[in-house]
C-alpha cells in the first residue's frame, strides 16, 4: 500500500474491504499508526463480529476500493524474491571464483552465508508450498459443495419445487463463488510452482556487456 498518514486514511474507517477476488472481507474498524502518523496497520471488523489486524503491506488501495491481499500470496511472492536473489549472489560469487577475481579464502566465507541463507529460506519455503496446499484443498471443498447445491437446485428447477427466477438467482450466486473459487487456486497453483522451481533451479544470472 502506498504509505498513508492518519489524515490520508481517516476517511476509509467504515469502508467495506474485499479480497483480492471480489469476497467481502469485512470492513476498515480502526488503524494502527507509528509516533510520525504514518498508518501501519488496519483493523477490520469481520461479518462474524470477529476483529483482526493487517500490517498495511497487505492491503491495497485503488480509488474508492480497499482490499487485503492473501497472506500466503504476499509470503510467496517475497520468498520468491529472497530465493532468486540468494541464488544470484552464488552464482555470480562461483563466476568470481572462476575468474580469478576473488581469493578461495573469500568465495569460502561468503559461500558459508549464502548457503545458510539458501538453506533458511528454501525450509520457509517449503512450508510455505504446504500451507498453500492446505489452501487448495479447502477450496476443493468449498468447490465440492458448490457443485452439490447446484445440483441439487437444478432438480428441484426440473420438477418444478423453484421458479426460473429462483433458479437464476441460485445459479448466478453460485456461479460466482465457483469463479472466485477457480481464480484463487490458478493464483495459489502459480505460487506453488514458482517456489518450486526455486528450490532445485538457480535463475540465470543476467547478461554482462
Amino acid at each position: 500500500m502506498v504509505e498513508l498518514t492518519v489524515a490520508d486514511f481517516v476517511k476509509y474507517v467504515s469502508k467495506q474491504v474485499r479480497d483480492p477476488y471480489g469476497r467481502q472481507v469485512g470492513k476498515i474498524a480502526a488503524f494502527i499508526s507509528d509516533t510520525l502518523s504514518k498508518v501501519k496497520a488496519v483493523v477490520l471488523e469481520h461479518g462474524d463480529g470477529e476483529y483482526n489486524g493487517y500490517s498495511t503491506e497487505y492491503v491495497v488501495i485503488e480509488g474508492d476500493i480497499i482490499k487485503i491481499l492473501s497472506e500466503l500470496k504476499v509470503e510467496a511472492g517475497k520468498l520468491a524474491k529472497e530465493l532468486e536473489l540468494a541464488w544470484k549472489k552464488e552464482l555470480a560469487l562461483q563466476e568470481l571464483l572462476e575468474r580469478k577475481e576473488i581469493s578461495r579464502e573469500l568465495y569460502e566465507h561468503f559461500q558459508s552465508q549464502l548457503e545458510a541463507t539458501l538453506k533458511e529460506l528454501k525450509s520457509r519455503a517449503s512450508e510455505t508450498i504446504e500451507k498453500i496446499k492446505e489452501r487448495i484443498n479447502e477450496l476443493d471443498s468449498q468447490n465440492k459443495i458448490l457443485q452439490l447445491a447446484l445440483a441439487s437446485a437444478k432438480i428441484s428447477h426440473r420438477i418444478g419445487e423453484i421458479d426460473d427466477a429462483f433458479f437464476n438467482s441460485i445459479s448466478n450466486m453460485i456461479q460466482v463463488g465457483m469463479n472466485r473459487i477457480t481464480s484463487e487456486r490458478k493464483d495459489l497453483e502459480a505460487s506453488i510452482a514458482e517456489l518450486e522451481k526455486l528450490l532445485t533451479t538457480p535463475p540465470p544470472l543476467p547478461k554482462t556487456s
